[in-house]
């Protein structure tokens, strides 16, 4: 499969980028989300997506924040409504199921 680069200067991946274009050119509607700075950049990123129309799931202990608080609030808002939210263990389980 081709890979590609997006720079990212934001903190929504989406936010003046080809990311959207290039999500719908590959039909591509659910997004598997990890990185850093859960409360700044994932919450937007995941946020921006949802908006756009994108499904998403939050893989939980593969993202981080600065402060394990930051990063539990992001994720409890998060899982209501805007994102599945799951650790790394239980999205292998979920993909080895399908």
């Amino acid at each position: 499969q081709d890979s590609h680069k997006l720079k990212k200067e934001h903190f929504s991946a989406f936010f003046k980028t080809k990311l959207d274009r290039l999500l719908k050119k590959e039909k591509i509607n659910h997004l598997i989300i990890c990185g850093v700075m859960t409360h700044l950049c994932v919450d937007t990123t995941v946020r921006h997506g949802f908006m756009l129309g994108y499904r998403s799931t939050v893989i939980t202990d593969a993202c981080c924040s600065k402060n394990s608080d930051y990063h539990k609030a992001a994720i409890l808002a998060l899982k209501h409504g805007f994102s599945r939210v799951m650790t790394v263990k239980q999205f292998q389980k979920a993909i080895a199921n399908e």
